[in-house]
């Protein structure tokens, strides 16, 4: 399965919010923020980003669960067809 799931030391109930981030600090950090205001309010929150991107390391050094996925990244000016199969695997 090409995603890993960790959690930290919260358990899982039934109010979980999946943050969905990735690419620049400039949308995982704000997406950190919501988090742990949510945590706040008693959700569970998850930050879901690329695998190995600097979106898991930021939710391990912030204490948050993590959801990795497959990502491609395109250069717009030079399409690398495989990269629309990583993104594609990550959908």
């Amino acid at each position: 399965m090409p995603h890993v799931l960790r959690y930290t030391s919260r358990s899982m109930g039934d109010r979980i919010v999946i943050l969905s981030t990735g690419g620049t600090g400039g949308h995982i950090y704000p997406a950190v923020s919501v988090a742990k205001e949510l945590q706040k309010h008693d959700f569970d929150t998850v930050l879901m980003g690329q695998l190995q991107g600097m979106e898991e390391r930021i939710a391990f050094e912030s204490g948050l669960s993590f959801w990795g996925v497959q990502a491609g990244k395109l250069d717009r000016s030079r399409p690398n067809p495989m990269e629309f199969i990583r993104a594609g695997k990550g959908f």
